[in-house]
């Protein structure tokens, strides 16, 4: 038995077989898209910048750390200061007994991690003991904080903490870490519990 096929009919249902989407499917898929991604962004924005405030957190306590340890290894007294280099917050430490070093841009480490802050993204505010002058954390050679409230005393519990607050830069997201000078106790904190200054 054979089958007989029509070539014509074949190649003229070839020519006029229309696949494809039409504009009204493509702009409803298109329509959709938005509207998902109008959802989805704020919150994945928020997201990456709790990860980021976060990130930076966790590198000022490290570095609390390291300039604390630092200075209890080498038996030489470590400062250790907060700032930022070019736009981006960062630390470094340094030997007490060299003082400050001359150079602004001299030994400063970023505080994030492969490069994925950018400039004006994250804050980071240093906010001394109320009655210390000083914006930075000196370790004396047992890694013990030296400061101005060691010999005076202070009136007030609260005068014994040094803040770091670390924030997004619409202030949405704000974590920080405490240290309390008298016991060199170091403690991250988030939200609520960050001083406001």
């Amino acid at each position: 038995m054979s089958i007989l096929i029509n070539r014509k009919a074949v190649d003229y249902r070839r020519k006029n077989n229309q696949s494809g989407f039409t504009i009204i499917e493509m702009l409803v898929v298109a329509l959709m898209v938005g509207i998902l991604s109008a959802i989805a962004a704020p919150t994945w924005l928020m997201f990456a910048n709790r990860q980021k405030v976060r990130t930076v957190n966790d590198r000022v306590y490290n570095a609390i750390q390291e300039a604390q340890s630092q200075a209890q290894l080498t038996s030489l007294g470590r400062s250790l200061e907060f700032g930022e280099h070019q736009g981006i917050p960062a630390y470094r430490i340094y030997l007490t007994s060299g003082g400050r070093p001359d150079d602004d841009n001299a030994g400063w480490q970023t505080l994030d991690v492969n490069g994925e802050i950018n400039e004006g993204q994250i804050t980071l505010q240093v906010i001394p003991p109320k009655k210390d002058s000083r914006k930075h954390l000196e370790f004396d050679h047992r890694g013990v904080v030296q400061n101005e409230l060691r010999e005076k005393g202070p009136d007030d519990p609260d005068d014994q903490f040094f803040w770091v607050v670390v924030s997004s830069a619409d202030n949405t997201v704000t974590h920080c870490v405490s240290v309390i000078t008298r016991l060199v106790s170091t403690q991250k904190l988030e939200g609520e519990d960050c001083p406001d200054e």
